[in-house]
Formats: structure tokens, C-alpha cells, sequence
């Protein structure tokens, strides 16, 4: 028989609790009635508004559960039968038992298992015998506090649920106010575009929040304050053709309170529009289908007044101060979002833009022949063109993430990447023309400038290289160098011949200057370089512009010409001019070819002189032979009239007597007897003049002849 033993004495009167203020009721459960008695005894001395109730067996401890309240139940683990630990379960599995606390006696120090089968079945302590009166005291102290403090609960949970029964349609509106918000913040978050936003939010506040008509204004600023709706819902065809209209400041056709947040810029109640109109109050043409109560929240951007946001009920007095704070929350995130859809149409633009430059910036880089690359500081390539990538070989992707030396002979590679370190140690850009093996081309020279390239915060991230093929370009050099001293052989030999040409031969701009002449006639050598003045003052020693300049004509017509150019020096100078053409035609410079021709001149007029004095020769003795024979016949006819008329002027004048004056010749006898004799006269001294011409003509004959 397992007998409970205490482990001191009852003790004194000052150890008893004499703090209970309820008398609660504890049944004690024990095969082994004396631990009962004891256990009995302990409580009633410790513990004396306490009602002890026993029991030896579960079924009678079970029955005394269901007809009387306990406050608690000590259970002995080891009964026959029904265990402690199983009558545990029951108590715990019983509804009306379910809340009593448990604790669960042993005989002995229980087992880690025994305690972990206790405390699953429900109990709520543990205690092992022989234990101390204070500590078994203490645990039921404990279990009783249990208890009163869940009976106390359980009343406050009484209480409540008529408290929340009174609040049942405030709580369904308040939670139809969060669905409502909820929805609200899921439109501002999944919004594309203000316009939709605006409709989506009138439309969960009509339909979700239960408020009968809702719409959305923007704010037009300028002479007048206007606003413009922007979106509505629950309103019909009539009000809706008011509200796609545009409102002054003087014609708001709506509700005061939309008129007040408007123009004060804070939230406005009309908690019932009977009593406003009744007051006197107008202004609801709009929304006038069986609204009540009207809340307008203007929507605000810090200060700047955006527009705003109306509400309308079917129901009085419905606005309060938690769903005022709510919607004003709502107005909030509806600008916020509004703001959000901005900034995010800038972002999209911004970011289109920058795609749009970066698809530019790499259509340029892909199309230049030239070789462009990324490398980081390890060398390692970040990315390449398409030449690059050709060069190499390989696919961009399979170039990124490698090093030269993935790619060039070890000693190339090595060369390549000292390089890349030396610049990126020097944080400076450099240029070098290099050699690099190159698959299926050999060795290709390459014209390379690197420069490092740095992150927003200045940090060095890397280098960026451009190589240019300048093969092409050696040999092009190559070949230069052979045509270079092929010219200046082909140059010497020329500037030879041009030396032993007498002529000058210069080579003149549209200014007429010299820049180019074989003959420098002021130091007598040849000469490339260009010659101070002018192509007159050098070679023709004139102060102005050639008559008939034949470099002149060439510039102006395009085409060859020549011509005889004398100076002041009495140098005659033969030109001839010869156009230079750009690729569009125009007479760029103009090649002369001066001849000095004074002495070739001077022969030429000479012999001209003599050539034309013997003409006059034979001409003058031509003139004398044909001019003497008719002369000779003139002054023998002359003298022979003048003895005639003589003869037979006393015949006339007899006549003249005895007719009177009569005509002669168509003359009158009168003028002509004055007239004939000096006619006459003159007619022989010209004769005698002709002769002595004639004879001076062969005198002069005779003496060009001698």
C-alpha cells in the first residue's frame, strides 16, 4: 500500500493562508485512504475555506466532476484499474471538466517519460512523494489562481460577447472599410494609368464600401478655379451628363461639402443634407438619388490642392471618426498613387530612352570595323563588339568572363595584360600600335588606345579598348616609303631638266602669287617655296595687273591661253597659261610659261621694216612710170590750150560786141573770160608739181636700190 507521507509536521497557525477570499472546492482522487485523510487534513489546515472532496476510484471521481464545479483535482498516477495519467485524459476530454486544473501524485521520483505522458494528457503539474506541506501547498495555491484567473476570463468573455454582439455592424463595416482599402491599395499598386485608377477606385468605394455614389474631380487652376471629373460611379445618365462637364469656381453644381474642400483645402462632412436644406443650403443637382450624407477629401500633394474626392450615403450619420481617418488614408494613397503612375510614366520614359541610346549606342559599336572592348581590372572582358568578336573567333557570350590569355600565345598575352596594369596603376589614357596573332590572318597591326573608365561613385572599374587594323596602313606606309624615294630620284632628276629650261615656269594661285617656280629671278635659283609679291612685280617687273593677263583669262574661262606681256624693263615676255582643276571643275591654280622673246621681237620687227621698205620701193617706182605718162600728156594738152585760148579770145570778144554776152560751158562769156586764163595756169603748175614728185619718187628708188 502506497501511504503519503508528509515531510514535516502540519506546523503553526501563523502558517495557515488566511488571504483566501473564495472557498473554492478540490477533489482529491487516491486508492489509499490514508493518503487521502492526510492530504485532507493538510489542505483543510493550510488552506481552510477550502471544500476537499475525495474519491477512490475514476468513476466516482468522474461522477462527482459532472454534478459539482472543482476547482482542482489531485489524481494518483498509480491506481488499479484506471490510471492517474488516463483519468487526466477524461477530465481533459470531458466538456465540462476540460478547464478544471490537474495535478498528478507519484509515490516515487517520476520518470522523464511518466512527466511527458502527464503533460500530454493535460495536467498542469507534476508533484513526486514525499514532498514539503509548503511546496504542495504552493502547487495548489497555484492551480486554484489557475483556475479563478480562466473563470474570471471566461466571465470577461461573457461580457464581451454581448459587447460584440451591440458592435456586429460596426465590425462588418469596419471590415468592409479594410476590404474596401485593401482593394483600393491593390488598384493604386496594380494601376497602369491615372484614368483607369480613378475608375477603379469610384467603382470599390460604390461597390465594395457600400457608399452610393462616388466620383473623382482634378483641379484646373487659372483666372477661375475649375474642377473636372475625371470619374464617377452609381450615378445615372441625367447626373452623369453634369458631371462630364467642367465646373467653375461660381458653378460647382454639387454639395457643399465638395464646394468647401475644394476651396478651403480640408476635409468636409454634410452628416444629414434634410437638415442642410432645411437650413437653407443648396447645390446637390448632381448626385440628388437618395444620398443623405455627403464626405469630400481633397486630395492633397503636401500643399498644392490636386483635385478631389466625394462620397455619398444612403445613410445618416454614418460618417465617423475612424472611417474619416480611414478614407483620408485612402485619399492619401489615391495621390500617392497618382504620383506614383507619374513618376513611373517618367521612369518609363527615361527608360525607354535610355534603351533606345543604349540599342543606338550599340548598333554604332557593332557597325564600326574597329575593334571595341571591356575589360575589369583583372583583365577579364566584360563584353565586345562584333568585330571583336570576329576577330577572336567566338560568340560575345563565349569572349565575356575570359583573358587575353585565353586567347594570344602565352608571351603576346602576357605583353597585352603588363600593358592593361601599367594604365590601369597610371589611371591614364595610352596609345601604342601593336602586333597580335589572329586567327586564320597571322600577325595584324593594330592602332590601340585604352583608357580606364570609372563607376558613378569614381571608383576604377575597369578599361575600355579601341584597335584599329592599320595593316593596310603599314603596307600603304611601306609602299610610301618606296614612292617617296622613288620622287625625290624622279624629283631630283626633274628639277635637273628644269633647271636647263631658260623659260620660266611657275606655278600661280588666284592671287597671282608665286608658289612654285623653277627660276627665281631675284636670287637665280630654283626654288618650291612661295615667293613674295606678285607673279607681275617678279617676273615682268610691273606694278599692277598684265593688259590681256593670259593667267588672268585662264582662272576666269578654264581653258589654256597666251599672250605677249611687255615690262617696264623693255623685256618682252612671251605667256602661256595652263588651268589646275579641282574634282568639281574649278580653276584651283594656273601653270605659266614665260619665253623672254624682246630679241626674237626685235628681229622680227626689223625684218618687217625691211620688208616693207622694199615694197614701198617698187611700189613708188611703179607710181612714177604710171603717174609720168598721164602727167607729160596734162602739161602739153595745158599749154597748147593756154596759147589757144589766146588765139581765140579776140573772136569771142568780136562776137561778145555784136551778140552781147553769151553762155560758154554753161557759163556766161563774162565769167568765163575771168576764169579761164587762171584755170588754165593752174592746171599747167600742177602738171609741173606732179612731175617734180615723180622724179623726187625715182630719186628715192635709186637710192634704196643703192
Amino acid at each position: 500500500m502506497r501511504v503519503f507521507r508528509p515531510a514535516i509536521g502540519l506546523g503553526t497557525a501563523g502558517d495557515k493562508d488566511m488571504s483566501m477570499e473564495y472557498s473554492p472546492t478540490l477533489l482529491l482522487v487516491d486508492d489509499n485512504p490514508v493518503n487521502l485523510d492526510i492530504m485532507s487534513r493538510i489542505i483543510s489546515h493550510y488552506l481552510p475555506k477550502c471544500q476537499v472532496l475525495t474519491a477512490r476510484d475514476p468513476s466516482t471521481a468522474l461522477n462527482i466532476g459532472e454534478t459539482i464545479a472543482l476547482d482542482g483535482v489531485l489524481l494518483d498516477c498509480q491506481m488499479p484499474g484506471m490510471g492517474g495519467v488516463e483519468l487526466c485524459r477524461r477530465f481533459k476530454e470531458h466538456e465540462h471538466l476540460k478547464h478544471v486544473p490537474v495535478i498528478l501524485l507519484t509515490s516515487f521520483k517520476s520518470s522523464p517519460e511518466l512527466r511527458a505522458e502527464g503533460l500530454d494528457a493535460g495536467a498542469e503539474d507534476f508533484i513526486s512523494r514525499p514532498v514539503e506541506n509548503v511546496e504542495f501547498i504552493a502547487r495548489i495555491r497555484s492551480i486554484l489562481r489557475l483556475k479563478r484567473a480562466e473563470d474570471r476570463l471566461r466571465r470577461i468573455n461573457s461580457n464581451v460577447e454581448g459587447l460584440l454582439a451591440e458592435k456586429t455592424a460596426a465590425l462588418e463595416r469596419s471590415r468592409r472599410m479594410y476590404d474596401m482599402l485593401s482593394a483600393c491599395s491593390q488598384a493604386v499598386m496594380m494601376a497602369e494609368k491615372s484614368e483607369d485608377l480613378y475608375r477603379d477606385i469610384c467603382r470599390i468605394l460604390v461597390n465594395e464600401g457600400g457608399y452610393r455614389v462616388a466620383w473623382v474631380g482634378e483641379l484646373e487652376m487659372g483666372l477661375d478655379m475649375k474642377i473636372r471629373p475625371l470619374a464617377w460611379e452609381g450615378v445615372n445618365e441625367s447626373c452623369s451628363a453634369k458631371l462630364r462637364s467642367v465646373w467653375t469656381d461660381k458653378t460647382f453644381p454639387c454639395d457643399p461639402a465638395t464646394r468647401t474642400a475644394i476651396r478651403e483645402g480640408r476635409v468636409a462632412i454634410v452628416r444629414d443634407m434634410d437638415e442642410a436644406l432645411a437650413s437653407g443650403v443648396s447645390g446637390y443637382e448632381v448626385v440628388s438619388q437618395g444620398v443623405v450624407s455627403a464626405l469630400s477629401l481633397p486630395l492633397m500633394d503636401g500643399e498644392n490642392l490636386l483635385g478631389v474626392l466625394s462620397l455619398y450615403s444612403s445613410e445618416r450619420h454614418i460618417f465617423d471618426t475612424l472611417e474619416i481617418s480611414l478614407l483620408q488614408r485612402l485619399a492619401d494613397n489615391l495621390v500617392f498613387g497618382i504620383r506614383a503612375l507619374e513618376a513611373e510614366r517618367e521612369r518609363q520614359t527615361s527608360r525607354l530612352k535610355a534603351e533606345q541610346a543604349l540599342s543606338l549606342l550599340k548598333s554604332v559599336i557593332n557597325a564600326t570595323s574597329d575593334l571595341i572592348y571591356f575589360k575589369d581590372r583583372e583583365g577579364r572582358f566584360l563584353g565586345c563588339n562584333l568585330a571583336t568578336a570576329r576577330l577572336f573567333g567566338h560568340p560575345e557570350e563565349e569572349i565575356v568572363g575570359k583573358r587575353d590569355d585565353d586567347f594570344f600565345p602565352s608571351e603576346t598575352a602576357r605583353s597585352v595584360m603588363a600593358w592593361d596594369q601599367e594604365l590601369l596603376a597610371e589611371r591614364i589614357p595610352k596609345r601604342i600600335e601593336e602586333c597580335l596573332p589572329c586567327p586564320g590572318r597571322g600577325d595584324v597591326f593594330f592602332d590601340t588606345l585604352k583608357s580606364p573608365y570609372y563607376g558613378s561613385d569614381g571608383e576604377l572599374l575597369g578599361l575600355i579598348g579601341v584597335s584599329r587594323d592599320i595593316s593596310l596602313q603599314k603596307m600603304a606606309q611601306l609602299e610610301l616609303q618606296e614612292s617617296r624615294e622613288e620622287f625625290r630620284r624622279l624629283s631630283q632628276e626633274f628639277q635637273t631638266v628644269l633647271e636647263g629650261i631658260p623659260d620660266t615656269i611657275s606655278l600661280l594661285d588666284s592671287d597671282f602669287k608665286i608658289l612654285w617656280s623653277n627660276k627665281n629671278r631675284v636670287e637665280g635659283a630654283f626654288t618650291r617655296a612661295p615667293l613674295p609679291g606678285k607673279c607681275y612685280q617678279r617676273i615682268h617687273n610691273l606694278e599692277g595687273p598684265c593688259e590681256n593677263c593670259p593667267t588672268l583669262s585662264c582662272f576666269e574661262t578654264g581653258e589654256a591661253s597666251e599672250g605677249v606681256i611687255r615690262g617696264t624693263n623693255d623685256r618682252i615676255r612671251g605667256v602661256k597659261a595652263f588651268p589646275l582643276k579641282d574634282e568639281t571643275g574649278k580653276v584651283i591654280h594656273v601653270i605659266t610659261l614665260a619665253s623672254d622673246i624682246t630679241e626674237k621681237i626685235r628681229m622680227r620687227e626689223e625684218s618687217q621694216r625691211n620688208s616693207r621698205l622694199a615694197a614701198l620701193g617698187e611700189l613708188a617706182a611703179g607710181v612714177a612710170h604710171e603717174i609720168n605718162n598721164p602727167n607729160g600728156v596734162i602739161l602739153l594738152n595745158a599749154s597748147l590750150l593756154q596759147k589757144a585760148w589766146a588765139d581765140i579770145q579776140s573772136l569771142l570778144d568780136a562776137h561778145y560786141r555784136q551778140t552781147g554776152d553769151f553762155s560758154m560751158g554753161s557759163m556766161s562769156y563774162t565769167q568765163l573770160l575771168d576764169l579761164m586764163p587762171d584755170l588754165l595756169a593752174d592746171t599747167l603748175a600742177s602738171g609741173r608739181r606732179i612731175k617734180r614728185i615723180v622724179e623726187d619718187l625715182k630719186e628715192f628708188v635709186r637710192i634704196r636700190s643703192a
